[in-house]
């Protein structure tokens, strides 16, 4: 399985993984309780098992959203660490670029999570993960800050001071050159605290407990109908893990992430309920990703969804 798309590779450790989610009540959440509350989002949402993965969560300061950076650590003596040093400019909406060496993919790191450049050319238009967070700012009113760091791969390659104005230009966001890190600040990766060790006898523990099992009935039942209703497809994409799949599809149309009612993964793609969606905005966001390289489907009866897969 290849996470390269949404990891940061180093020599001595396995990739760290980052993506963004919203997690009810998080302010209020401490410690064991919030990495409990990190590790269901990750069940519930993109379909991933937490039974020997690590992780921290950053909370972004704004509408519950966290970013959860997560590594495979089987035996959780490993020690890991996230390189944060850039959390401060997460918090403020600004995106931070990692810069590779040759033709290796470059990552850019947004309060959505991380997601892969695999091509960029000097000289060529912005590429789509730009496009579509200058996209998403311009639908806020908030402007782009992209921090082009060249400091964690020896001979990073980045675009000229031409391409950056026009970019710039074109996109109406500013691009400013890391060439070297600042002092560092590592975040600990923490195995997840047993999600059946404890009884849930507090509140904020019923109330988590009771979110994920009324999202799994939800899925259930947006699966169940989706799959009544959707015709059959063939598709020579290939495979990719639900995270990576959600990650990409949320950078590309985060109105998705921000009215979805319940998501549920099979088959290769994502089938996401937006009851509360505007049609006009559902069509925007299905041309957004079918521009992108998604295949979309679209089921407004009886309630609005939206199947999407690479």
């Amino acid at each position: 399985m290849r996470d390269a798309e949404r990891s940061l590779h180093t020599e001595a450790a396995p990739a760290i993984n980052a993506i963004g989610v919203r997690i009810a009540g998080l302010a209020r959440l401490g410690g064991d309780d919030r990495l409990r509350a990190a590790a269901l989002a990750l069940r519930r949402e993109f379909g991933i098992a937490t039974d020997a993965i690590s992780l921290a969560v950053i909370d972004l300061g704004y509408d519950e959203r966290a970013l959860i950076a997560y590594a495979a650590n089987a035996n959780g003596t490993l020690p890991l660490n996230f390189d944060a040093w850039f959390e401060a400019l997460l918090k403020g909406r600004e995106v931070v670029w990692s810069m590779a060496a040759g033709d290796a993919e470059s990552v850019v790191y947004s309060e959505h999570g991380a997601t892969a450049i695999s091509h960029w050319r000097d000289g060529d238009a912005p590429p789509s993960a730009m496009v579509a967070l200058a996209n998403e700012r311009a639908r806020s009113s908030q402007p782009l800050t992209v921090w082009l760091d060249c400091t964690r791969a020896r001979h990073a390659i980045s675009p000229s001071p031409a391409t950056l104005a026009h970019w710039s230009a074109s996109l109406g966001a500013e691009f400013r050159i890391l060439e070297a890190r600042p002092a560092a600040n590592l975040l600990p990766l923490r195995r997840v605290p047993s999600l059946s060790s404890a009884a849930p006898t507090g509140v904020l523990d019923r109330a988590l407990w009771a979110a994920a099992l009324a999202s799994i009935v939800c899925v259930a039942i947006a699966g169940a109908r989706t799959l009544v209703n959707a015709p059959p497809q063939t598709t020579t994409a290939r495979a990719i893990p639900a995270g990576e799949l959600w990650a990409r599809a949320t950078l590309t149309s985060p109105v998705l992430a921000e009215q979805m009612k319940s998501a549920t993964f099979g088959g290769g793609a994502w089938v996401i309920a937006v009851p509360g969606i505007a049609p006009p905005e559902l069509d925007r966001a299905a041309k957004s990703l079918s521009n992108n390289g998604f295949t979309t489907q679209l089921v407004r009866e009886p309630e609005a969804r939206i199947r999407v897969q690479p």
